[in-house]
C-alpha cells in the first residue's frame, strides 16, 4: 500500500453509518446523530420530533431564520451539558453541497449533528529555477484542532452566507495579509470530501482547493494569531513530510496529495497514483451505502451497540399484519405525524425516550363491588330531586339534615325491607 494512502484512510474511517440516526429538516436529510445526542434531544419536544425514520426538526419551523434560532437555543443548552464547545461562528446547513440553505448551526456543533461543512484551502506556490516551492503555515499552539502542526498558506471554514471565492478572499486577508487583488487570482483546482468519525461525532467535510502563483518577493505575514509563522519549503521536502510523518494537519494531507498528483511529484498514471486518485474522489456528501432508512425505527440504539445489534436492520413487518390485528403500524403512525405536522397541528411528544409506546388502558378484571341497597339504592326520585320531599334517602345526605346511617343489611347489598322506593 502507498505510504500516502494512510492519510486518505484516516479521513475516511467511517465505512457505514451504523449506530447513527438520520437527522432531517423537512423531507431532506441533513445530518447524522449519535445515540447520546439523540437521547438529549428528547428533552426538546417542541423543536425535535421522532418517527420511524429518525429525528426531524419541527414542521412549524418553516424558514431558515426560525430554524437557526431553534438550533442555536438547543446548541447553547447542549454545550452547557458538555456535548461540544461553541465557536461563535454559524455555518450554513444544506442537504447537498450546492443545495439551498435550510438553516444555520454553530460551527462547534457541526460534527455532533453530522451536518456537512465546507472549507477552503489555498496552495501558495512559488516557481523557482530549482523547482516548485510551497508556502507552509505553522499553526498556533493555542488552536483547538491540530495545534502546532503544518497547514496551508490559507485555510478556513466557510461561514454562513459566503461562497468559496468570497471565503478565500476573507481568509487570505485575515490569516496571511494577502491583498484582495492578489487573492482573487487564485484558481480553483479540486473539490475533495471525506467522512470521518471522531470524538465529537461525524465530520462530513467538503474541501475547495485553490492554487495561487505568488511572486518570489512576496512574504505572507500572520495577522489573526492563528498562525505562528510561514515558511517556504521545496515541494519535495513537503512531500517527504506528508509521506513519512504526521506533522501535517489531517485533512491538509488530502489537498497536498492532490497537488503532488497534479504537479507530477507522484506519477498519476502509475498504479499508486490511480489508487490515490480513487481514494481522493471516493468521499461523497454522505457515508457510503447510507440511505434515509439506514436506521429503522425512531428509538436510538443503545450506547456501544451498532444499529444491527440493536435490531434496526431487521426487515420491516408487512403493514397488513398490523391492520389485520386492529393496531396502527409504526409506518402508519409516522405518516399521520407527518400529515399533522404539515397541517400545523402536530401534538408534541412527551418527554420520554423516542419510540416509547404507551400501553393501552385495560379494563379492570376485578369484579365490581355491589351497590349498597340494590340497583336503586341511593337514587333520588323526581320529587326528591326537585325538593318536594325533603326526607333523605337511606344512607345518603339529603337536601336538609345530617347524614343518616343506613341499616346494616343495606351496607352489604341485601334487599331493602323498608318502604318502597318505586316511582
Amino acid at each position: 500500500m502507498s505510504p500516502f494512502q494512510r492519510h486518505i484512510d484516516a479521513c475516511n474511517n467511517l465505512p457505514s453509518p451504523a449506530g447513527f440516526i438520520p437527522f432531517r429538516i423537512g423531507a431532506a436529510q441533513v445530518g447524522w446523530l449519535g445515540p447520546e445526542l439523540a437521547r438529549a434531544l428528547t428533552f426538546f419536544p417542541r423543536e425535535f420530533h421522532f418517527d420511524a425514520e429518525g429525528v426531524a426538526l419541527a414542521g412549524r419551523l418553516r424558514s431558515p431564520g426560525t430554524r437557526a434560532e431553534a438550533l442555536a437555543t438547543t446548541a447553547q443548552s447542549l454545550a452547557r451539558r458538555g456535548f461540544f464547545t461553541l465557536r461563535g461562528e454559524p455555518f450554513d446547513v444544506r442537504a447537498a453541497p450546492d443545495g439551498p440553505v435550510l438553516a444555520m448551526l454553530d460551527r462547534g456543533a457541526i460534527p455532533a449533528f453530522g451536518v456537512m461543512a465546507q472549507g477552503v484551502h489555498l496552495n501558495g506556490l512559488v516557481r523557482r529555477p530549482e523547482g516548485l516551492h510551497v508556502w507552509v503555515a505553522v499553526r498556533s499552539r493555542s488552536k483547538a484542532v491540530a495545534p502546532g502542526q503544518l497547514d496551508h498558506l490559507v485555510a478556513g471554514g466557510m461561514p454562513a452566507g459566503l461562497g468559496p471565492e468570497e471565503c478565500l478572499v476573507k481568509e487570505a486577508a485575515e490569516e496571511a495579509s494577502i491583498p484582495a487583488g492578489l487573492a482573487i487570482k487564485a484558481k480553483r483546482t479540486a473539490r475533495l470530501s471525506y467522512v470521518m468519525r471522531d470524538n465529537q461525532g461525524m465530520r462530513r467535510d467538503i474541501l475547495h482547493a485553490f492554487d495561487l502563483e505568488l511572486p518570489e518577493d512576496f512574504t505572507p505575514i500572520p495577522n489573526d494569531g492563528e498562525v505562528e509563522r510561514f515558511e517556504l519549503w521545496p515541494a519535495r521536502r513537503l512531500l517527504e513530510a506528508v509521506r513519512d510523518t504526521d506533522a501535517v494537519k489531517f485533512n491538509v494531507n488530502l489537498v497536498l496529495i492532490d497537488l503532488f498528483l497534479r504537479e507530477g511529484l507522484i506519477d498519476a498514471a502509475s498504479e499508486e497514483g490511480r489508487a490515490l486518485r480513487r481514494g481522493l474522489d471516493q468521499g461523497p456528501s454522505v457515508p457510503p451505502g447510507a440511505t434515509s432508512r439506514s436506521h429503522r425505527g425512531g428509538r436510538p440504539p443503545a450506547a456501544g451497540r451498532s444499529s444491527a445489534a440493536a435490531g434496526h436492520n431487521r426487515p420491516a413487518a408487512p403493514h397488513s399484519s398490523g391492520a389485520a390485528a386492529g393496531r396502527s403500524t409504526p409506518a402508519a403512525a409516522a405518516a399521520r405525524n407527518r400529515r399533522a405536522a404539515a397541517a400545523g397541528r402536530h401534538r408534541h411528544w412527551p418527554r420520554r425516550a423516542p419510540g416509547h409506546r404507551v400501553p393501552a388502558r385495560r379494563r379492570s378484571r376485578r369484579p365490581r363491588r355491589p351497590r349498597r341497597g340494590g340497583a336503586v339504592a341511593g337514587r333520588r326520585s323526581h320529587s326528591r330531586r326537585h325538593g318536594r320531599d325533603a326526607s333523605p334517602a337511606p344512607g345518603r345526605r339529603g337536601r336538609r339534615g345530617p347524614r343518616q346511617p343506613a341499616p346494616r343489611r343495606q351496607r352489604y347489598g341485601a334487599s331493602w325491607s323498608g318502604p318502597s322506593l318505586g316511582p
